[in-house]
């Protein structure tokens, strides 16, 4: 009977036991989930400060800011192949795309 009442206890023993554990595991995983929230939240605001900041800088008042700062005028990007092309004055500087097709590609 004694032998019985030890087993009875133990069994209960381990069976809380194994509860508790089962319990702070779930309390770890729903840590887990809510730091990697905190931290994807905090990534998507990052991003749209850096979309912001991105469009800030591509208005067209700042582009235009940005080239007069740099020395020289400056000429339409325009395909080397292209038969309508305009010859630009020796002084102006310009960006000539390559032809599709050609020795680079």
């Amino acid at each position: 009977m004694a032998a019985k009442l030890l087993l009875l206890i133990l069994f209960a023993g381990a069976t809380a036991a194994s509860l508790l554990v089962i319990r702070h595991e779930r309390i770890e995983t729903a840590y887990e989930i809510s730091r990697s929230h905190r931290q994807a939240m905090q990534r998507q605001r990052t991003l749209w400060a850096l979309r912001w900041t991105i469009a800030e800088r591509c208005r067209p008042e700042e582009i235009q800011r940005l080239m007069d700062d740099v020395a020289g005028e400056w000429t339409a990007i325009r395909r080397s192949d292209a038969p309508e092309a305009v010859e630009a004055p020796r002084h102006a500087r310009a960006l000539v795309v390559p032809a599709a097709g050609g020795p680079g590609e």
